[in-house]
């Protein structure tokens, strides 16, 4: 029990030092750039892989149902969600192009996209954020260990530094930048 104790207090401690590295001024550009994409009429699209997919899930169901900005309901979409999609992608084109060949089809100029990854290094990811780019589509990334490629390719990023491996701690704490962003854009 002693030692169940200390686990869980330094797993707690370590979720609390990857969020005290997060830039505030991220989170405040983040809530701006999604208010500002919905006041423009435009659509969210989230991506993850992994249990960051669940957490892109999740986040594209709080942003639809549970915020309103200035009468606009915001317009938020994981493509994680379609397994048949995903799949057919994955077979014909590579696992790389899932994300993308979705974004390619549905999105427009000045929509977002925010990408969730811990390490900030899949190529899926990357992809996605590359055909972002050059279609005038805004980029956030949310990404953990030292903030990965994502990080350094996307408009925006926001890192949750962790050690490199400590996957439950990064998407803990993305999980909490999520509700943290999703709470400052309810009515």
């Amino acid at each position: 029990m002693v030692q169940m104790t200390k686990d869980l207090s330094d797993y707690f401690s370590r979720v609390a030092l990857a969020l005290n590295t997060i830039e505030v001024s991220g989170l405040t550009l983040a809530i701006d750039l999604i208010k500002n994409t919905c006041l423009q009429g435009g659509k969210i699209w989230i991506i993850g892989n992994g249990g960051s997919a669940a957490t892109a899930s999740h986040f594209a169901t709080d942003l639809s149902n549970c915020s309103i900005i200035q009468g606009k309901e915001i317009m938020a979409i994981s493509l994680c969600d379609n397994s048949s999609q995903l799949t057919a992608i994955g077979n014909d084109y590579g696992f790389e192009h899932i994300f993308e060949r979705q974004l390619k089809k549905l999105s427009i100029p000045n929509d977002l996209l925010i990408t969730i990854s811990a390490s900030g290094n899949s190529q899926n990811i990357l992809n996605c954020i590359e055909y972002a780019k050059s279609n005038s589509i805004k980029t956030i990334s949310i990404s953990g260990f030292d903030g990965g490629a994502a990080a350094k390719i996307s408009d925006f990023s926001i890192i949750t530094v962790t050690n490199k491996g400590d996957y439950g701690v990064a998407e803990d704490s993305h999980s909490i930048i999520c509700h943290y962003i999703s709470s400052k854009l309810r009515n």
